[in-house]
């Protein structure tokens, strides 16, 4: 039975969030349940199956453990900054994948299910123990989050995790208790649930919305490379993703050519009521359905 807590979905539980929220960016990573019992450090998947190959970080857990008086971590493991990888690393019981040798890892750290006090003193808990992690030069770290006062604040950080590569968001409520296998409406995930795919029939080019004058960015800039793509949908109906590579984006900047008239991927949160697509973010260029 799964002892880690998540999400309901946004869009379906959404007018049951209570506002203020701690808004904290979604990693594309392997949920990771430590457990620290009889000197040993145990890795669980989210269903509480076994995770391999993460034993060279045991000796970091338990030092944690005996120095906060932890003895379990809900953590996201990830591995070469991708899920496949990740995946791969973590499923791999007999033959550890030679290419990954030596790739980066990190852990975050989302929460202390042992701690019984509130969340905020929960999150003052996760500080020292990332303190303490960087003591011994372990890679683990906070969730990176904001705190939204509406919906619309929301929406708009939503907005802003994709475009710096997020998976999405996880919406947490400052009063919410941390109940074991639980999906409580004091926990939503704002991610991309749906996949649309047409014809490329337009581009508009990145604009900047910074100012970052050491990187001579200024908002409102023309970036010189495409930012977001105009798909048809066979329904009629047409999707404006944005997220490109920088490098794809340069491409179609310069050789628009090549891909106008090209079918491609992409995902978004839901449909409107006018049949809109909300939140659509780029996917993948693929071939024509046959």
């Amino acid at each position: 039975m799964p002892q880690l807590m998540k999400g309901q979905k946004w869009r379906d539980r959404k007018h049951k969030m209570t506002w203020p929220a701690r808004a904290e960016f979604k990693y594309d990573e392997i949920r990771c349940h430590v457990l620290y019992s009889d000197g040993k450090i145990t890795f669980l998947s989210y269903a509480e199956k076994p995770l391999f190959n993460l034993q060279q970080f045991a000796p970091f857990f338990a030092r944690l453990a005996g120095y906060t008086g932890h003895n379990e971590f809900d953590t996201g493991f990830e591995a070469n900054n991708n899920f496949g990888d990740s995946y791969r690393w973590v499923r791999s019981s007999k033959n550890f994948p030679a290419d990954l040798l030596g790739k980066p890892t990190r852990f975050m750290l989302f929460d202390l299910p042992q701690s019984r006090g509130s969340y905020m003193s929960r999150l003052n808990e996760i500080e020292q123990v990332v303190g303490y992690a960087e003591t011994l030069n372990f890679n683990l770290q906070p969730v990176q989050a904001e705190t939204v006062l509406n919906a619309e604040q929301a929406e708009a950080e939503y907005e802003r995790a994709r475009r710096l590569g997020f998976e999405g968001l996880m919406l947490k409520t400052f009063d919410h208790k941390y109940i074991r296998g639980g999906r409580p409406d004091t926990w939503q995930k704002m991610k991309p649930e749906e996949e649309a795919d047409g014809v490329i029939t337009g581009f508009h080019e990145a604009i900047s919305d910074t100012d970052d004058p050491d990187k001579g960015l200024w908002v409102g800039k023309a970036l010189g490379r495409i930012g977001s793509v105009d798909i048809r949908v066979a329904d009629g109906s047409v999707a404006s993703p944005h997220g490109l590579d920088h490098t794809l984006g340069r491409d179609m900047f310069l050789h628009p050519e090549k891909y106008l008239g090209q079918h491609a991927e992409f995902k978004y949160m839901e449909r409107d009521r006018q049949g809109g697509y909300r939140h659509p973010t780029w996917h993948r260029l693929r071939e024509a359905s046959t």
